[in-house]
């Protein structure tokens, strides 16, 4: 059963944006969690698919987790019943959430997941268009909302791919809290691939005890609009955090992020760095900020932005900003937006290479810059020439 609600919402509001959405809105919330053990054809399909693509590695037993479908699957009757709970959402509000947040409390139970050493999940969405609403005209859109808190125990590795290729006329909105345990490691994948139609909305909220790490590689390349509130939080001594964007923009595609980085601890180290190739009619909004407390003495943060631009009709927002409270510190933020270098280019075709395969060339150096340190996660060498020659990756 699909609830309406009557009243026309704003449901985002950033330096940016203002996002409201039509009356007679509709909430996808029929669906209760559901575990079993053994993924179905299609879903066995999809995920040979990703991994063949993406070339992601899985540990033994992994979670998959559709969240569309709300299925979890899992063979290993220990995780079922050890490491998965489901319970009713907080219904407090924060003031300082977005209106779109009231819709994930209200609308969702909350899945609470515990990983341990050597443990994965695989998280996907790939709601597809069906023969209704893809010769629908109308602006009505279906909101699908979705609440994880993911727990890493102390002294564990664990790792977390999440897949997004929804293409349907939906609004994909989710929350997702994770607590990185001390002295712990986690890796995070993230790639979005979604169709035109599709909108997206991700609150994350990621936190790091003392002497524990986390690595994450993004890619960010479908059509869809979305918008993104990441807040990294370093709590622990010694603890870091190392986050790496891809973004391709193309088309009418809209993404802004808001990436937010605060460093608690004493000997806390932050690094964010963001690449982004705009064309077309995109816009890409990057807002980079960091902030170091008073106790965070001997800390470390560096956020880094920079962008390609190769269409006079895209656009790009790239904004670093940095909050101190503390002079024994390093910290270092820089953000840059241009064309292809002239130089470059008249370097590389005065010795008989042809201006677009130059161009090229140019721009895969650009995100090799950044891809080499995501390597570990994902194949992102393999990514990154589909991403510039407007070939799928999925």
């Amino acid at each position: 059963m699909i609830k309406t609600q009557e009243e026309l919402l704003e449901i985002i509001k950033t330096k940016y944006s203002k996002v409201k959405v039509p009356k007679n809105i509709k909430i996808k919330n029929n669906l209760e969690w559901e575990i079993v053990k053994k993924l179905n054809e299609d879903q066995n399909r999809l995920v040979e698919k990703i991994i063949s693509a993406l070339k992601i590695k899985l540990q033994e037993n992994p979670i998959f987790i559709f969240l569309s479908e709300k299925q979890i699957i899992a063979e290993d009757n220990k995780i079922i019943g050890e490491k998965i709970k489901i319970y009713t959402q907080n219904q407090n509000i924060n003031t300082h959430s977005q209106p779109i947040e009231n819709i994930i409390r209200e609308y969702s139970k909350c899945l609470n997941i515990k990983l341990g050493n050597n443990d994965t999940i695989l998280l996907i969405s790939s709601e597809g268009e069906n023969e209704e609403n893809k010769n629908s005209q109308n602006d009505e859109y279906v909101f699908i909302p979705n609440s994880l808190k993911i727990e890493i125990e102390r002294g564990s590795y664990a790792r977390i791919f999440k897949v997004c290729i929804d293409e349907a006329k939906i609004w994909n909105i989710s929350s997702t809290d994770i607590l990185v345990r001390e002295n712990s490691k986690l890796e995070l994948f993230s790639f979005e691939q979604t169709g035109e139609k599709t909108r997206f909305f991700e609150r994350t909220k990621i936190s790091i005890d003392k002497e524990s790490e986390i690595k994450e590689a993004n890619i960010w390349s479908g059509d869809g609009k979305g918008y993104l509130i990441k807040d990294i939080i370093l709590d622990g001594e010694e603890s870091s955090a190392y986050d790496y964007h891809i973004i391709s923009s193309n088309n009418s595609k809209n993404l802004e992020v808001i990436h937010n980085m605060e460093h608690k601890g004493e000997k806390t180290k932050g690094e964010v760095m963001v690449r982004i190739l705009a064309r077309d009619k995109s816009q890409t909004i990057f807002l980079q900020n960091a902030k170091i407390d008073s106790q965070a003495k001997w800390s470390d943060s560096f956020i880094e932005g920079k962008a390609i631009n190769l269409s006079d009709e895209a656009k790009v927002f790239l904004t670093p900003s940095m909050y101190i409270d503390t002079n024994i510190v390093s910290a270092k933020h820089s953000a840059s937006v241009a064309k292809v270098g002239e130089n470059e280019l008249f370097y590389l075709t005065s010795r008989g290479m042809e201006p677009h395969l130059a161009e090229k060339i140019i721009i895969e150096g650009f995100f090799y810059e950044v891809a080499t340190k995501m390597q570990d996660i994902a194949d992102i060498e393999n990514i990154i020439p589909k991403l510039l020659y407007h070939h799928q990756v999925l």
